[in-house]
């Protein structure tokens, strides 16, 4: 799953990763390359929303991309 997938299914939430999930439904991605040649979502998303969102919407970033990465290590790891 990548952090696009997850953040849009936030969007219900009530919480600041839920605002953020909302406020990143209306911009695409896509048109955004960052100026490197390895794949970075973690820096594509964090350099998009630096540049594009307020200092809330950047905390929420990180308190999403931490429980992401949360989610993600679980999914990984055997049972």
């Amino acid at each position: 799953m990548t952090f696009e997938n997850w953040i849009a299914r936030q969007a219900q939430r009530s919480d600041q990763v839920g605002e953020l999930a909302r406020a990143l439904a209306s911009i695409d991605p896509s048109n955004y390359r960052p100026p490197r040649r390895k794949f970075d979502e973690h820096k594509k998303w964090a350099d998009l929303i630096t540049r594009h969102g307020t200092w809330e919407q950047v905390r929420a970033f990180n308190r999403a991309w931490k429980e992401f990465t949360r989610i993600q290590e679980k999914a990984v790891k055997p049972h």
